[in-house]
């Protein structure tokens, strides 16, 4: 008797072990999904900037959104960021060719950030084409919805002046 309640209690052990390892794989595996998410939403973000459509490109902003161009003062609403980028969108050789290069999801799985370059085709104040390329450094935030959203957005030319 005292045997079977051993092979019992192991057998139990082990059965809420195995039940415990099958709930637990799916949360282990939601940074995968959450990092594929904002690839994603980048990918659609910078096509939307490619397509000068403000409306779309405007839908990948937090609500609280900070932008850190360079050498210009932080914009820290949605009318100054959407302004700022509405302006750039009349560019008509305006085009970006953007890679995120690497993307970590906080542990808490609310925030994330990426890294990446970006080259940047536009017409200069003199009225010339010209190119530039940038590196850059994102904050994401998870939504209540779920949906990741771009809260912080700081970037700099690696061209010489």
């Amino acid at each position: 008797m005292i045997r079977y309640y051993k092979v019992y209690t192991i057998g139990v052990i082990l059965l809420t072990t195995l039940l415990f390892i099958m709930l637990l794989k799916p949360v282990l595996a939601q940074p995968a999904a959450h990092e594929q998410a904002i690839t994603t939403a980048y990918r659609d973000w910078v096509d939307a900037a490619n397509d000068k459509d403000i409306k779309q490109w405007s839908t990948f902003l937090a609500p609280d959104a900070l932008f850190l161009p360079p050498n210009r003062p932080a914009l820290s609403s949605f009318k100054s960021i959407t302004d700022f980028y509405t302006n750039l969108f009349t560019d008509e050789h305006l085009f970006l060719d953007c890679q995120q290069d690497t993307v970590e999801i906080a542990r808490a799985e609310d925030m994330a950030w990426a890294i990446g370059h970006c080259e940047i085709t536009f017409t200069s104040s003199k009225g010339q084409v010209k190119k530039d390329k940038s590196k850059w450094v994102k904050v994401w935030k998870r939504q209540p919805n779920g949906e990741w959203k771009c809260k912080i957005n700081s970037w700099s030319s690696t061209e010489a002046e």
